[in-house]
């Protein structure tokens, strides 16, 4: 019997708006490898920092060429969008989380035979990341033909309230397992999990159609591959609808990656909160990704795709502004953050999920890829751009300062979009026909 192409399976099973995302066994399948690896990860992030410090006996600077390690690749989603376009997507989640699992249970075995060291842990998670950048442009390109479209919505908020579940839960279970086990025996965990959704991936039937593109060797291969890459920034660029949504990210993750890199010195050195309350003030972080990801739909379906774009995008400013309007006393300010930390999550969930899920809807196929890659180029990929020039400011002008500059900054992202035609884009439709530019 012939194998059904992606296109016919998904509209015998899906009619628009008659039945949700958990009625498709393959979304499923896909939920359940993520929440898995999602889950794995945020252990990981409490997990892999004690291992340095406690079997390596890691220093500050240490741990921060780790975490400089872990972030940089980010800049390599260009790329990996112009391979993920040339090939089918299951086989690079399949292929990117098996070697991930690889590499972190190797992790415990170099302990126990004595060559775990600082370098070797660091070549470890290079190489993890680099393979994750892989793994969430092919994750995110695949989403829009296994569901169909007109589900995205539904789909991504249903994959973002595995995130905050795992990011709620998985760092306080991996302290509790590197108190139990100790620090390498709990890295199995991680590689467990990766492992398991490499399992449900496994089982996905639905196939996509075999990509036109094929990649070529030598100098001609270099050149189509930056051709590709053009062709997929020249369609952002000139969509009269993803154009200026793109600029309106890529200016906002600026300013909150230098919030981000002002708010502990600015807790701990103007508002003079012990360091062991600062994780306190972030409490609220996973319950508002949550909250924020279960209403991403509903609000969308209330306003439309671009009326919550602009609502999250100015309700995350808004509660940033809370940041530096915080007063030096501690029976005010730990409240305070905390209710900021949860704002922020739960609008800027809303705003990420119809963000991702436009650009998804308004992607042709053969340019899912690339244009994905942008996409999660422009939300981590010029973090340390933002890092930087927030340092810089906050030296310059003092970090309260700096942070109402950084809120200024927020401000433009929902004013570039109220004041374009995505703001015009309902609950439904993709922001233009497949394919077609301004």
């Amino acid at each position: 019997m012939a194998e059904k192409t992606g296109t016919t399976r998904t509209a015998r099973r899906w009619r628009p708006f008659s039945a949700p995302v958990w009625h498709n066994r393959d979304f499923v399948k896909l939920w359940t490898g993520q929440t898995f690896s999602q889950f794995g990860a945020y252990v990981s992030t409490i997990v892999v920092p004690l291992l340095a410090i406690e079997t390596l006996n890691a220093g500050a600077d240490e741990l921060g060429v780790l975490g400089l390690l872990s972030k940089l690749p980010a800049v390599l989603y260009l790329v990996a969008g112009i391979w993920v376009d040339r090939m089918r997507k299951r086989p690079t989640l399949i292929i990117t989380n098996l070697v991930r699992a690889a590499l972190l249970l190797m992790i415990p075995v170099e302990f126990a035979l004595g060559i775990l060291s600082i370098g070797l842990l660091g070549a470890t998670l290079l190489i993890s990341a680099v393979l994750t950048v892989w793994f969430d442009t092919a994750y995110m390109s695949y989403l829009p033909g296994l569901v169909g479209r007109e589900h995205l919505i539904e789909a991504n908020s249903r994959m973002e309230s595995a995130r905050a579940t795992a990011q709620l839960t998985g760092p306080t279970i991996g302290g509790l397992l590197v108190q139990a086990v100790t620090a390498p025996i709990a890295v199995i965990l991680d590689g467990l999990s990766l492992l398991a959704s490499v399992f449900t991936l496994g089982r996905i039937k639905y196939r996509e159609p075999e990509p036109a593109r094929q990649a070529a060797d030598g100098a001609r291969g270099v050149r189509r591959a930056w051709d590709d890459l053009l062709e997929g920034l020249r369609f952002l660029a000139r969509h009269a609808v993803l154009g200026p949504l793109m600029r309106a990210i890529a200016i906002s993750n600026v300013a909150w990656s230098a919030e981000t890199t002002l708010y502990v010195i600015y807790v701990v050195s103007v508002l003079d909160l012990p360091t062991a309350l600062v994780g306190l003030t972030l409490i609220g972080t996973g319950p508002g990704a949550l909250v924020g990801a279960l209403a991403a739909g509903p609000i969308a379906r209330r306003i439309g795709v671009g009326g919550a774009i602009c609502t999250g995008l100015a309700g995350f400013c808004l509660s940033t502004l809370l940041i530096p309007l915080t007063p030096a006393f501690i029976g005010a300010a730990l409240p305070m953050l905390i209710v900021a930390a949860f704002l922020m999550s739960a609008s800027g969930a809303v705003s990420a999920i119809n963000v991702e899920s436009l650009f998804q809807r308004s992607t042709p196929d053969d340019l899912q890829g690339r244009v994905m890659g942008s996409f999660r180029f422009l939300t981590v990929g010029l973090w340390p751009l933002g890092a930087l020039l927030g340092g810089l400011l906050g030296a310059a002008i003092g970090p309260r300062e700096a942070l109402f500059a950084a809120v200024v900054v927020l401000a433009v992202a929902p004013l570039l979009v109220w004041f374009s035609p995505v703001r015009r884009v309902g609950p439904a439709e993709p922001a233009e026909p497949a394919g077609e530019g301004a």
